[in-house]
């Protein structure tokens, strides 16, 4: 634990205030087609006083890299916050860029990032996914959609960080002691970094123009699966752990509203065979949280026209849901670990 974190990270503030040399730090889970593009990107965008960290997590790296880059090898796999602590070690620059490789950089990205810790004293930036998702299935274009327009909607100071593309100090990152490690998969750990940061006074920022192109292909099983195991269920822990650093991308007024009315429309469908007067019900819920994701459906309409509109309709209940689920398992989760450490009290 940090003795006295908001002085710790004011120094790291001021010491890095006046350097502006980058490290892009990249875990890498495997050296596939896509790694190879987002690795050329960044090393395109490199200054002479940048680097590229690539961190091969589990994996024998073989081939050459770019100019710029170099790669950490870990002999054993140990996820994205394992992989990201160990390429943040070996940096050099003052400012650690965080990049996903499966995400092609905008080609001002990098004089973004930069001119955001000269000109300012935030601890902390990130962007979001642009408009033109690389994927054309309508799953994926939906669902990268849906984080662009919730990371464009919440610009300015957030309690929230993501390394899909995020930058920090170095020094502010070190203060903070990295990333959790008690995350093993793409998960949260970005997340509770910024509770972290926020709870020890850091500024977080989350810049619209910093832009970046996500080249994921989701299936419906796949955004089911993570929506619930890597999204829903950690975050609720987190929630209940610290509800005042969860970050408000996850938990506006939009995203709570949604959740009643899918709350609502499963209820009502489930129980509909034995009162069909709730079929009503489950529309007039299906209704209001289209009204109240209106924003985000005019978003789908403006890309990809009725189709993607129409699949945005769908796939939103879908999408809820797995929310829903994964917050019903931990309070139940967290209900029954009361009862039972109630129970051997009891017993004393």
């Amino acid at each position: 634990m940090l003795r006295d974190p908001e002085r710790l990270l004011g120094t790291a503030v001021l010491v890095d205030a006046a350097q502006s040399s980058i490290s892009v730090v990249m875990p890498l889970g495997d050296w596939n087609e896509d790694a190879r593009r987002c690795v050329g990107q960044v090393s395109r965008l490199l200054r002479p006083d940048d680097e590229c960290i690539l961190v091969a997590d589990g994996f024998l790296m073989t081939e050459a890299v770019p100019a710029g880059c170099r790669v950490v090898s870990l002999a054993a796999h140990g996820g994205p916050a394992v992989a990201r602590n160990a390429g943040a070690r070996e940096a050099r620059g003052a400012i650690l860029f965080f990049v996903d490789a499966d995400v092609l950089l905008a080609p001002d990205a990098m004089d973004i990032v930069r001119r955001h810790f000269r000109e300012t004293d935030a601890a902390a930036v990130f962007g979001s996914y642009d408009e033109k998702p690389s994927a054309p299935t309508l799953v994926s274009r939906f669902r990268n959609l849906l984080h662009h327009a919730q990371h464009q909607s919440h610009a300015g100071p957030v309690r929230s960080f993501w390394t899909g593309c995020g930058a920090i100090r170095r020094g502010v990152f070190e203060a903070l002691g990295g990333f959790s490690v008690r995350y093993d998969r793409p998960a949260m750990e970005d997340i509770e970094l910024g509770a972290r940061l926020a709870r020890a006074g850091g500024e977080i920022r989350l810049d619209p123009r910093l832009l970046c192109k996500h080249l994921k292909c989701w299936t419906l099983h796949a955004m089911i699966v993570t929506d619930i195991r890597d999204r829903a269920i950690p975050w609720s822990r987190l929630l209940y752990r610290d509800g005042r650093c969860v970050a408000v991308l996850n938990a506006d007024a939009r995203g709570r509203v949604s959740l009643i009315c899918t709350a609502i429309i499963g209820a009502s469908l489930a129980l509909g065979p034995f009162w069909p007067r709730l079929w009503i019900t489950a529309a007039a819920a299906w209704l209001a949280l289209l009204l109240a994701q209106r924003p985000f459906l005019t978003v789908l309409r403006r890309v990809g026209g009725l189709r993607l509109l129409a699949a945005g309709a769908i796939l939103l209940p879908v999408h809820f849901a797995c929310g829903a689920v994964g917050f019903g398992y931990v309070t139940a989760e967290i209900a029954l670990l009361r009862l039972r450490k109630a129970f051997h009290a009891g017993r004393r």
